[in-house]
């Protein structure tokens, strides 16, 4: 009942995995950015990320300002819209 802005999950979660979550949460009609954060820095890892329905792949560790940068640039890109 909530609403989000912007939502970051982690890629490995317990239960269930971030993508998982991606999809559920894409299928319910949430159109607003999904960032992935993980450790894996493969590229097939990003497409993963990105077929799963996340705008954005970020790898751990993750410092603040290329958070913040991030952040920034997905918040920007859905406020235009």
């Amino acid at each position: 009942q909530k609403s989000y802005v912007l939502i970051i999950l982690d890629v490995q979660m317990p239960g269930m995995d971030g993508l998982e979550a991606t999809r559920r949460i894409r299928s319910s009609g949430f159109k607003n950015p999904i960032i992935a954060l993980t450790a894996h820095a493969l590229p097939s890892e990003t497409q993963k990320s990105l077929v799963a329905g996340c705008n954005l792949h970020l790898t751990k560790p993750i410092n603040r300002a290329d958070l913040i940068g991030a952040l920034s640039e997905q918040l920007t890109s859905y406020l235009k819209t």
